[in-house]
């Protein structure tokens, strides 16, 4: 019944059965939920118990349909692919879960502007961030399963600073920053530098250090008309250098690289206004990074 009433109106009625065999169904409701916390807080204790529901139900029903009746090798084979496909389901609700969970922590666009609006708001994510937290110390794997899938980077602050668990993530951020695709490196990058700049530990230090040897050696910088990413990379040098000035130097030498760059591809490709266009951009942000960095790293006057 609770379940029904947050659906949207005209919603077909769900029953206990069909929220144990998916119980991502309950996510379904009406966006109004997630805007009201007393509410969203119920929605999530119907959520908690729902994904417990069904895992149980799956480990049950694998147990009792067993693939045959003897111990022989392919019997026993198909069994350990079933056991794997369960957990593999479970992992894939979960990180579903989680992903809509986060994406309802962003502002809407037609939301209520005002102090009214940013508290409710800020409320919601921290009922959100306090759920993700306990799954992910239930499930360490899930924290990694949903940031390999990635998130939107205006969501880095809210879950680093209002998940306390996301220190998990200095255990796999340097295979992430491996991967081959130029979007998860740079969300690598980004979700490094929120994290040295809420963990200032020596692991951080070594990951920050390890994270701008990756970005100078990035071949062609530019050369591949992505310069909206490298945009992206430079705002988190900064971050870097805040959580630890030691890296300051190497962030410089990264800038200025990259400025280099920018300049000489505008001087040569005339042709191509549009990718101006963005290296110009890029190389105000540039600026404006680097006399950040170097203001912040100079030593304050009153000391003398």
């Amino acid at each position: 019944m609770t379940s029904n009433a947050l659906l949207p109106t005209g919603s077909p009625q769900l029953n206990v059965d069909e929220l144990t065999v998916d119980p991502l169904q309950i996510l379904r409701c009406d966006q109004k939920v997630f805007r009201c916390a007393p509410i969203m807080s119920i929605l999530l204790h119907i959520l908690a118990a729902s994904l417990a529901a069904s895992k149980y139900y799956l480990g049950k029903h694998v147990i009792e349909n067993p693939s045959s009746a003897n111990n022989f090798a392919p019997g026993a084979q198909a069994d350990i692919e079933r056991e794997e496909l369960k957990v593999a389901l479970t992992a894939v609700q979960d990180s579903v879960a989680v992903q809509i969970l986060l994406e309802a922590c962003l502002p809407l666009p037609d939301e209520e502007k005002g102090i009214a609006g940013d508290l409710t708001l800020k409320e919601i994510q921290s009922l959100i961030c306090s759920f993700v937290h306990q799954m992910f110390i239930t499930d360490p794997n899930l924290a990694k399963l949903v940031h390999f899938q990635g998130y939107p980077l205006e969501l880095l602050p809210i879950t680093v600073r209002g998940i306390p668990s996301m220190h998990i993530c200095l255990d796999f951020i340097v295979e992430l920053l491996g991967q081959p695709e130029i979007e998860k490196q740079v969300f690598a990058v980004q979700l490094i530098a929120h994290l040295s700049k809420q963990y200032s530990l020596p692991k951080s230090y070594s990951i920050a250090k390890h994270a701008l040897t990756i970005i100078s050696a990035m071949p062609g910088i530019t050369s591949s008309e992505r310069a909206e990413f490298y945009v992206l990379i430079v705002s988190a040098l900064e971050l870097l250098c805040d959580a630890f000035p030691p890296l300051v130097d190497d962030a410089v030498s990264i800038l200025v690289n990259l400025g280099k760059v920018c300049t000489y591809q505008n001087s040569v490709e005339r042709n191509r206004m549009s990718k101006i266009v963005r290296n110009k951009y890029l190389l105000k942000r540039i600026h404006e990074t680097y006399q950040r960095i170097v203001k912040h790293s100079m030593l304050d006057r009153k000391l003398f």
